[in-house]
């Protein structure tokens, strides 16, 4: 944890962050290595109601313990934050610490949801036990009803020929529909996560800029743009009005008559936040009347930045909430948690890229004695030089001798990665198939909602289609005897067509037969193929 340097006071106690948190952080390693050990268990008997008794048990203390962590982190927030603005500590070590903090929200979360899933489960098996007796007085009637259901199927097995080629083709098209999804869905969600990380991870740094919280950031930021102004600019006006309130906290006489101008004392703004500071003195500078004395109060508290927000303080303070809320409600504010995952999403895809680069500059750097080489006896060469084909002969070696040292650290590498991947797929598919209720409920509250909706227009246009109906009804009774006589002829021409169809039909009966051997035995090798691609695709 990359907390070192930060000093905080905890019960009467001034210590350093990684310290303070030593012991909650031993304690849950311990209890995620016995963890491991029943969820290894477990893996052999899913079922057993001892150890998911003790798996239940072990997550309550983790989540006890995340809990714990999480609110000694927020504890200390307000003095992190203090220490950042004053300087004391550097903007790395700040970062570090939101870092802490998003991971430990995001730990009590998923904590939560295994505590909820395992106790889900624990009920489960219960009516499961219960349930048992009844399906075997049921399999005893089952059985006796097969032989029934044996002979009924004779006649359907005719039918069932023909449809096999059909199924053969929908399932080779699923197993490639579902790669490809699969594949793509990956892509797509890869892509916005990394747009939603930048633009969070963006919102993060400026709104630290300028002092204020992420979400106070968005929401000013729609309201000067709804005013034709930019946010960014508040950046100057923040630092001086901060320099105000510390000056009149300190008893500043000049400091204290600017806040008087506007008809803040000192005491009006202790105790909150900058966001709150902030929407207090615009709020204040907006209820007085434009004009000379309001310009210079809000230079004075704004600095250069009082130009900039002249239309934001032309508005009234109800309409700047309005517009607040505006932006509240149709979800153009990311929240303060969101960005800090958004920012550390961009600090651990930044680490992984820089990685990646590291190992490949390492592997290459290692060639590049080689293959100077070899460029050497080129050149050699083609000057007429007798070195030429010693430089190739040895930048040759060279390189099939790094390549061959790396042949092992690649393998193991792979090795790596390939075994992590298969470990992981079987969780993966489980939660795949796992949230389908979910979105099946989803959409079926959706559908009824629709309906629902449906029903009342009907409701309202039944009139009018009972009007319609009417009127459709006396056109088809005044042109009754011309519609029999279409339908009568309409029926002679299928009959006729039907026989002489049959003997035709007849004769491609034993063709058709084949055909649907010959397809069985063909697609099993596609349908194979496309099992492997769809499992490729999920690895992906």
């Amino acid at each position: 944890m990359a907390v070192k340097g930060i000093i905080v006071e905890i019960g009467g106690d001034t210590v350093g962050l990684q310290k303070a948190l030593k012991d909650v952080n031993d304690r849950a390693k311990n209890v995620s290595s016995e963890m491991r050990e029943v969820e290894k268990a477990l893996k052999l008997d899913p079922t057993n109601v001892t150890l998911l008794a003790q798996k239940h048990e072990l997550l309550s203390k983790q989540v006890a313990i995340a809990r714990e962590k999480l609110d000694a982190l927020k504890s200390v927030q307000g003095q992190v934050e203090e220490q950042f603005r004053s300087g004391k500590i550097g903007e790395e070590q700040y970062r570090a610490f939101q870092r802490e903090v998003a991971i430990a929200e995001s730990n009590v979360k998923k904590l939560d949801g295994k505590l909820a899933d395992i106790e889900k489960t624990a009920d489960n098996t219960a009516e499961s036990t219960e349930d048992l007796s009844k399906n075997l007085d049921s399999a005893g009637k089952s059985g006796k009803n097969m032989g029934e259901d044996l002979e009924q199927s004779e006649g359907k097995m005719s039918k069932f020929g023909n449809a096999v080629k059909q199924i053969g083709t929908v399932a080779l098209d699923v197993f490639k529909a579902l790669g490809t999804a699969a594949v793509d869905a990956g892509k797509k969600i890869w892509s916005m996560s990394n747009d939603v990380a930048s633009t969070g991870d963006a919102i993060d740094k400026t709104s630290q800029k300028i002092g204020i919280s992420a979400e106070a950031y968005q929401e000013w930021g729609y309201v000067f743009e709804r005013c034709g102004a930019d946010v960014n600019n508040l950046q100057g006006g923040m630092k001086t009005l901060s320099s105000v309130i510390t000056s009149a906290a300190d008893g500043t006489k000049s400091a204290q008559e600017k806040l008087a101008a506007v008809g803040l004392t000192i005491d009006d703004l202790n105790g909150k936040s900058q966001d709150e500071q902030l929407s207090l003195v615009i709020n204040r500078l907006q209820g007085m009347s434009a004009g000379a004395e309001r310009t210079a109060a809000a230079t004075k508290l704004l600095g250069k930045s009082a130009t900039d927000m002249a239309a934001v303080l032309n508005t009234t303070a109800e309409d700047t909430q309005a517009l607040k809320d505006e932006a509240h409600e149709y979800g153009m504010v990311m929240s303060n948690d969101a960005v800090a995952a958004s920012a550390t999403f961009e600090d651990s895809l930044s680490r992984m890229n820089n990685t990646v680069t590291g190992l490949k500059n390492n592997m290459i750097g290692e060639l590049l004695p080689g293959v100077t080489l070899i460029m050497d006896g080129i050149t050699d060469f083609i000057a007429g030089t007798g070195n030429g084909g010693q430089y190739l002969e040895e930048g040759i070696m060279s390189v099939i001798d790094t390549i061959t040292a790396k042949i092992p650290q690649v393998t193991e590498l792979l090795n790596m990665v390939l075994s992590s991947v298969a470990k992981s797929i079987p969780s993966v598919i489980q939660s795949m198939v796992s949230a389908v209720p979910d979105m099946l409920q989803a959409i079926m509250e959706a559908l009824v909602s629709l309906v629902q909706a449906v029903s009342e227009q009907m409701t309202t246009l039944a009139p009018q289609l009972t009007t319609a109906l009417m009127q459709m009804l006396q056109i088809l009774t005044g042109n009754l005897p011309l519609l029999l006589q279409a339908g009568l002829q309409l029926v002679q021409g299928l009959v006729e067509g039907i026989l002489e169809a049959i003997p035709a039909m007849v004769a491609e009966l034993p063709k058709l037969v084949l055909s649907i051997v010959d397809f069985i035995i063909g697609s099993i090798p596609s349908i194979i193929q496309a099992g492997v691609d769809l499992l490729t695709a999920l690895v992906e």
